[in-house]
């Protein structure tokens, strides 16, 4: 069933979208992308296809050098400075002299809220990503897995409206990723009109956690292919048996494969 919203406004919209670096590389051409409350879309696509590049535009970690993007119906400046977006970076990004409750209040400190707010909040965010019992360890005493749980826990403090995650479990071994991407995905399928825009480039990954998929061609960037996933919209536990998910896989494949001449993985 759809999770999107009624309301014609996307949460996210690229028209056009132009980027050229000042080493006269050219990232994307010619993106046009419409993202709609509720969804949770993966960007795939080989290494240099423009991936991270789209989610820093949405972000308003970069600039555009052509065509239009809009978040939240406003500039993505205005949107980062509303509060209602969180960015998940490849790297977990956390202060090593500071215990996890820290870290993942982090947000809320610096919005000047309460201690006893902060206290509630990280408590239930801890609680989201399995960490309740880690609270007062620092990074260096965690795995990947868990520092990259403190970093999800610390995105979800503001309430985000739409979250960002930029290939969060590319270096994380198949069992610790495998687990995590349920947790994610769970967080997703508890949270009414979350909006998640993932970056990644694995077949797998992609057909299990996306409502809908968006294809990349290699550089310069461009949409090649998009289509709804039924698998992604399935029970949590049902996902990678059915029969929606082994035919995403083989879709997912088939359009990579068409776009950069490689096979997909």
């Amino acid at each position: 069933m759809s999770r999107e919203s009624e309301h014609p406004e996307p949460v996210v919209l690229l028209a056009d979208v132009e980027k050229t670096f000042a080493n006269g590389t050219t990232a994307l051409n010619g993106v046009d992308l419409r993202i709609s409350q509720g969804e949770f879309v993966s960007l795939l696509g080989a290494s240099g296809s423009g991936k991270s590049t789209i989610l820093r535009l949405i972000a308003a970690l970069d600039d555009a050098s052509a065509g239009e993007v809009h978040v939240f119906g406003t500039t993505p400046e205005q949107a980062r400075r509303s509060g209602r977006l969180s960015y998940v970076f490849q790297d977990a990004t956390l202060l090593p002299w500071a215990s996890v409750r820290k870290n993942v209040g982090l947000p809320l400190s610096l919005a000047g809220r309460t201690r006893s707010e902060i206290n509630a909040v990280v408590d239930h965010a801890l609680e989201l990503v399995g960490l309740a019992d880690r609270d007062r360890d620092l990074p260096r005493h965690l795995s990947g897995g868990m520092r990259m749980r403190v970093s999800i826990a610390r995105a979800l403090t503001l309430d985000p409206s739409l979250l960002l995650l930029d290939e969060p479990f590319g270096a994380l071994d198949e069992i610790t990723r495998q687990d995590l991407q349920a947790e994610i995905k769970s967080i997703w399928q508890q949270t009414p009109g979350l909006t998640v825009v993932f970056v990644t480039h694995n077949v797998f990954e992609a057909a299990f956690l996306s409502t809908r998929v968006v294809a990349l061609s290699s550089r310069p960037g461009r949409v090649v292919a998009e289509f709804e996933n039924p698998a992604g919209s399935s029970n949590l536990g049902q996902i990678r048996g059915s029969a929606e998910y082994t035919e995403a896989v083989s879709r997912i494949s088939a359009a990579l494969e068409r776009s950069t001449g490689k096979n997909a993985t």
